[in-house]
């Protein structure tokens, strides 16, 4: 690698499970990239994110959806305002169907995609053992293991 990549994680967390993955792909990251990362209740706004070579976004799934918080953050995107960065999406939800539970991932996806900004991946749901947690035995791993393939994807752009 010629320069270190940059990536962004911006994430939104009700208790605390979205937070946990988002940093388990922090700390996976770092190993060989400059790394933020912020919830978007007031640690990270848009402008720290302008010249980074990807942008991770996780949110929880409520009702099929996004946070509205998250939502109101994505507004704010401008694909005008990043010159070239690419995305990777992440949602926490109830281990279930995706038909019953929606996953916030694939709409945002949806939504940044639209906007222009490019996906390396597909969405990733990362699953709660109840509705308000914790992580499933084996997320924190399965985290880790998503931030390496982001790594790999991310090396070859």
């Amino acid at each position: 690698m010629n320069k270190e990549l940059s990536v962004a994680i911006v994430y939104d967390s009700i208790f605390g499970n979205t937070k946990a993955i988002a940093e388990r792909i922090s700390q996976e990251l770092r190993k060989n990239c400059e790394v933020i990362i912020g919830s978007i209740h007031n640690e990270i706004d848009p402008a720290q994110i302008i010249d980074k070579d990807l942008l991770i976004i996780g949110s929880p799934t409520h009702g099929h959806r996004p946070t509205h918080e998250m939502a109101i953050f994505l507004n704010k995107l401008r694909k005008s305002e990043f010159p070239l960065i690419h995305i990777a999406i992440f949602d926490t939800r109830y281990f279930m169907p995706i038909w019953l539970s929606g996953s916030a991932a694939k709409r945002m996806t949806k939504r940044l995609n639209k906007l222009g900004f490019h996906s390396i991946c597909k969405p990733e749901s990362f699953f709660v053992s109840k509705w308000e947690g914790p992580l499933g035995p084996t997320e924190l791993d399965h985290a880790e293991k998503w931030a390496i393939k982001i790594r790999e994807l991310l090396q070859q752009i």
